[in-house]
């Protein structure tokens, strides 16, 4: 879980000698998902792209920010979840949303 406004040094390696980014496509793909996924919720202070890894300096954005995009995506999530529980027969106001999902209770070491 990362904190608000504060800053993240991110940054992934290629196992072995392979590469991440084997053509100048692949640099393209990464930069369009990043900018869909991250941006929204944090800005980019500095990135280097390499073949085989890369680096990500990114500050989370203010809670007010944070506040006004989930406030924005709640909107889109409600209009498509109330169409989606007609559709099945959940009435409006009976289902309470999922239950939270704990990762480190689901997750098994494997050796």
């Amino acid at each position: 879980m990362f904190s608000i406004q504060k800053y993240y040094h991110i940054y992934n390696h290629a196992n072995g000698f392979e590469n991440i980014f084997n053509e100048e496509r692949n640099y393209y793909f990464f930069l369009e998902k990043y900018q869909f996924y991250i941006s929204p919720i944090a800005d980019t202070l500095a990135y280097c792209l390499m073949p085989n890894h890369f680096h990500l300096l990114i500050k989370i954005k203010s809670e007010e920010e944070l506040r006004g995009l989930w406030s924005t995506s709640q909107k889109f999530a409600d209009k498509g979840s109330r169409k989606t529980f007609e559709k099945f027969g959940v009435e409006k106001g009976e289902w309470n949303g999922f239950e939270k999902f704990e990762a480190e209770k689901s997750i098994t070491k494997q050796f």
